[in-house]
C-alpha cells in the first residue's frame, strides 16, 4: 500500500469515530448542559390574521369573512411528547376547511359560527402549516411552527 492510501484510511477512520461518538454521546452531553428550546404556551387571546382580503360583496354590501387562525401561534415552539397539534380558527360558517402539514392532511367543516378545529401531525424541527377554506371564495393561511420531542 502507498503512503497516501494509509493516510486516507487513518483520516477516514478518525472522522468515522468522531461521528459515531457524537451520535452516541451527543444527546446526553446536551442534556448535561441543560440546553432547552424556548417554549410558548397556547394563548386564547392571540389571533393570527392571514390572507385578510376584505372584498366587498355588492349584492349584500357586506365584508366577506376572513380566515383567522387562533391556535397555534405563528413561530411557536412546541416541546411535547406527542407530535400532534390542534389548529383552531374561524372562517365562513359551513366552509370546508383543509389543513396541510408536512406529514398529513385533514379536512373539516366550519360550524354555524365558522369555528373549526384540525388535528395535524408534526415533524421534529420546522413545520409549515397551511390552512385552506373553501366556500364562495377560497382563503389561504400559512404559519410556521417548531416541534421538539420532550
Amino acid at each position: 500500500m502507498s503512503r497516501e492510501s494509509i493516510v486516507a484510511i487513518i483520516i477516514g477512520f478518525g472522522i468515522g469515530l468522531l461521528v459515531a461518538l457524537s451520535v452516541l454521546f451527543g444527546p446526553s452531553l446536551l442534556k448535561s448542559l441543560d440546553f432547552k428550546l424556548p417554549f410558548l404556551k397556547d394563548s386564547q387571546d392571540t389571533q393570527i390574521r392571514l390572507d385578510m382580503d376584505k372584498d366587498v360583496d355588492n349584492k349584500n354590501d357586506k365584508v366577506t369573512q376572513e380566515l383567522v387562525i387562533n391556535n397555534p401561534i405563528d413561530g411557536g415552539v412546541f416541546v411535547q411528547k406527542n407530535s400532534d397539534v390542534l389548529v383552531k380558527g374561524k372562517t365562513e360558517p359551513g366552509a370546508n376547511v383543509v389543513g396541510l402539514s408536512m406529514v398529513n392532511q385533514v379536512q373539516s367543516t366550519a360550524n354555524k359560527e365558522g369555528v373549526f378545529e384540525l388535528e395535524l401531525e408534526l415533524l421534529e424541527g420546522k413545520n409549515i402549516i397551511q390552512v385552506v377554506s373553501y366556500s364562495d371564495q377560497t382563503k389561504t393561511a400559512e404559519l410556521t411552527i417548531y416541534y421538539a420531542k420532550d
